[in-house]
């Protein structure tokens, strides 16, 4: 028989607000210095594929193949511990900078 799990089952995976074809790209935050790539794939990879994790310092950015997976991860990871520390994990953002941003150099430029 298995044990009950602490957490409530996550979110259908149509309420994440994510289609097929985003939402792989994952941020983790707070990590401290003592948090290893392979610390991250063991953790990760738990809940799909992990297909590449690019590491900083204190944070790192983590690609699985399936943005269900991705969803379930951030779920069941956020404020984890590791190495002592409560981990930030939540689907990384987009690459373009909506908003007040200037446009990039030889870029379109805003109607005057």
């Amino acid at each position: 028989v298995p044990f009950p799990s602490p957490l409530p089952p996550p979110p259908p995976h149509h309420a994440m607000g994510r289609d097929s074809g985003r939402g792989c790209r994952i941020y983790v935050g707070n990590l401290n210095r003592y948090v290893r790539e392979r610390d991250l794939d063991d953790l990760f990879s738990r809940y799909g594929r992990v297909r590449d994790i690019d590491m900083k310092n204190g944070y790192a950015f983590i690609e699985m193949s399936d943005p269900r997976d991705a969803d379930d991860a951030c779920y069941r990871l956020d404020n984890k511990r590791v190495e002592g520390d409560r981990i930030l994990v939540e689907l990384a953002r987009s690459n373009t900078r909506p908003g007040p941003f200037p446009p990039p150099r030889g870029g379109p430029q805003p109607p005057r």
